[in-house]
């Protein structure tokens, strides 16, 4: 009977073992929060909340950004889509801004990653803002020409390291211009530009 129940233990332990295992491999979903800027100078078409449908999100303007705060290494990984182009310019943005920044206030300091097209073409940019009131302070790192498709999705990944900042686009690789995320922890930032673009996002990731 003893033998029984120490089987009967061991297979116990051993499905709570694996119960574990698989509920921590689970991905979890990531929580945001809505920017509402009481400094916003935009004059443009209103900036609307980013719509949020399970793990996917359209970008309307309003930036978003992750509850949590993340030090390097960590990876950023997602798939973008614009719907089409009805602005003179776009871009879907990814920031690294550190957790000084209040979320009630436009981003003071960040490294800003944009897949963007305007009047010079398509290109993965690389900025870096260093200041943005009473005068903006700030650092153009890169510019990578690419292609970006309407109605068509593309991958993104910014691996951040303390070293460096490595960015794919569909798999191809572009520089950073030597650029780094020099503060940690950080929060993630998410926004579509202009307001009048909807960008689709999703498979987004931090890990």
């Amino acid at each position: 009977m003893r033998r029984i129940h120490a089987i009967a233990r061991v297979l116990f332990a051993t499905t709570l073992l694996a119960t574990g295992c698989a509920t921590q491999s689970q991905p979890r979903r990531l929580a945001w929060d809505v920017v509402t800027m009481k400094d916003d100078d935009w004059s443009g078409a209103p900036r609307q909340t980013p719509l949020i449908q399970g793990d996917s999100l359209i970008l309307r303007g309003k930036e978003i950004r992750t509850e949590g705060s993340y030090s390097p290494p960590v990876t950023v990984e997602f798939d973008a889509m614009l719907e089409e182009r009805v602005a003179n310019d776009g871009a879907v943005a990814c920031v690294f801004v550190p957790t000084t920044q209040a979320v009630d206030r436009d981003t003071e300091r960040g490294v800003f990653v944009t897949f963007q097209y305007d009047n010079d073409g398509v290109a993965l940019a690389v900025h870096e803002r260093f200041q943005r009131w009473p005068v903006h302070k700030g650092k153009n790192w890169s510019r990578t020409p690419l292609s970006i498709k309407p109605d068509s999705w593309h991958h993104l990944k910014y691996q951040v390291t303390k070293e460096d900042l490595l960015i794919t686009v569909d798999g191809q690789a572009c520089s950073s211009g030597g650029a780094t995320v020099p503060f940690a922890p950080f929060y993630v930032y998410l926004f579509g530009w202009e307001p009048s673009n909807r960008w689709h996002v999703r498979n987004f990731s931090i890990h």
